[in-house]
């Protein structure tokens, strides 16, 4: 195939820029970088459309793909949306549901578990927390796939572009780590102890990750290099600081109708925020030093606390 090349930046005008064709969530707040292809959107205003990780199907009779972006579905095959010997490209943030969504032009030959993209789904929308409680209604072999991801995607994480007004290319990283995820599929050993390992540590992460309560457990305030917002415990929500990325993310056990922790977000930090019904962050690429920790963890709390006592 031509040259494919993906970009990834933490803002909207550094991605637009780049003249993506394609453009695999790539979403701040309520604004979307759109691709001149191809658009796989689903935060905020574009919740209506299902995950990236579910909008493509191969079609075997033709050798092409039946892929479902934000204009509906359409048939197509890599080659065909190249422009000018080039695919662009354009990403805003690294996880499951991102490089599923773009695994049918890495990987065009590789078939991906239809339980596994269904499970990254469900975590995309649910959360890992709804996972735990559901496990039986996943296979052991799907289940060991995830975990052994997740372990994987705590080790390599995407380098920050130097300045805000700028994209970085990474079509290696998601190159490399989509061959980790054929390694995984086709049973790799090494990864799958290691995703085990990942979820028998997580009752020790639950208690080394806690920081502080508010309103009588209605709000977990927590901090770590790793994410956080599963772990709920008999609390309502998680606020998490991110010692990583230095950056927030705030969660629900379970949704309120009319009320979007995204919402909430935005409310916080302006309208670069934003996130799902259930979990929600700060702006994307912005860092925080986390001495307002205590004070975003009191707001979310202040405000689930509300939600209950109005119910």
């Amino acid at each position: 195939m031509s040259k494919t090349t993906i970009f990834y930046a933490t803002t909207p005008s550094a991605l637009s820029a780049t003249n993506p064709h394609i453009t695999v969530e790539a979403e701040y707040g309520d604004f979307t970088v759109t691709g001149s292809q191809l658009t796989f959107a689903h935060h905020g205003v574009n919740s209506h459309n299902r995950c990236p990780a579910v909008s493509w199907e191969r079609n075997f009779s033709r050798c092409t793909w039946f892929v479902t972006d934000i204009s509906g579905q359409q048939e197509v095959w890599p080659e065909m949306l190249v422009k000018e010997g080039e695919l662009r490209i354009g990403v805003s943030h690294f996880d499951l549901d991102t490089l599923l969504g773009l695994f049918w032009i890495l990987r065009p030959w590789t078939e991906v578990p239809e339980e596994f993209r269904r499970l990254a789904e469900f975590v995309d929308l649910n959360g890992v927390h709804e996972l735990l409680k559901q496990l039986d209604r996943w296979s052991t072999k799907t289940l060991d796939q995830y975990w052994a991801f997740c372990a994987l995607s705590q080790d390599y994480r995407l380098a920050k572009p130097p300045k805000a007004e700028e994209a970085v290319e990474v079509t290696e990283f998601f190159r490399d780590f989509a061959g980790m995820l054929c390694a995984i599929f086709d049973g790799n050993e090494s990864y799958l102890i290691k995703g085990r390992a990942w979820f028998a540590a997580q009752d020790k992460l639950e208690k080394e990750s806690r920081v502080a309560t508010f309103d009588d457990n209605t709000v977990v305030l927590r901090k770590s290099p790793q994410f956080v917002n599963h772990l709920y415990s008999d609390c309502d929500g998680v606020a998490a600081y991110n010692e990583t990325t230095k950056s927030y993310t705030l969660s629900t056990a379970v949704e309120w109708p009319g009320w979007s922790v995204g919402e909430f977000c935005k409310a916080l930090w302006g309208p670069e925020a934003g996130g799902h019904a259930q979990i929600g962050g700060s702006p994307r690429g912005v860092e925080y030093d986390g001495s307002e920790m205590y004070a975003v963890g009191e707001a979310f709390s202040k405000a689930l606390k509300a939600l209950k006592e109005n119910k």
